[in-house]
């Protein structure tokens, strides 16, 4: 996070807010995604790709799939009146956001209950600059 906030800062010609208000909600959202979200998708990982198949805790699973309702809650709330976080403008806190989320893509984890956020991702995910970064992989 620190790295992403810096090279904006630095290099991002735009992605970086000057507003202070912008800036503060920038680095709101970037903290929120790495100790609301982040924790509970990582547990999903773990047991899912980490844990061999006859340790691994479905309980677990479950149980850190539900945990992730609440913060995908809060996130749908906030997009419901705008495209991105910060506004009309893809901006580092939705690259932030979206990248901390990237891997409930891998674990496929069902974002339909939360339209807005299934919006926000698709447009955040459809960005030629990760298509070109995972094509690299």
């Amino acid at each position: 996070m620190a790295i992403n906030l810096h090279l904006a800062r630095t290099y991002g010609d735009g992605l970086y807010p000057t507003d202070p208000d912008d800036l503060a909600r920038t680095e709101q959202w970037s903290i929120w995604a790495i100790s609301e979200i982040e924790p509970y998708q990582m547990a999903i990982v773990v047991q899912k790709f980490f844990t061999p198949e006859e340790k691994r805790s479905e309980r677990a699973i479950e149980s850190s799939g539900k945990a992730l309702a609440r913060p995908l809650a809060v996130l749908d709330a906030a997009l419901a009146d705008r495209d991105y976080l910060l506004g009309d403008t893809f901006t580092i806190a939705d690259l932030n956001v979206s990248a901390v989320m990237l891997l409930l893509q891998m674990i496929e984890f069902d974002l339909s209950p939360f339209p807005n956020v299934q919006r926000w991702t698709g447009a955040c995910y459809a960005r030629p600059a990760l298509a070109a970064a995972q094509a690299r992989d």
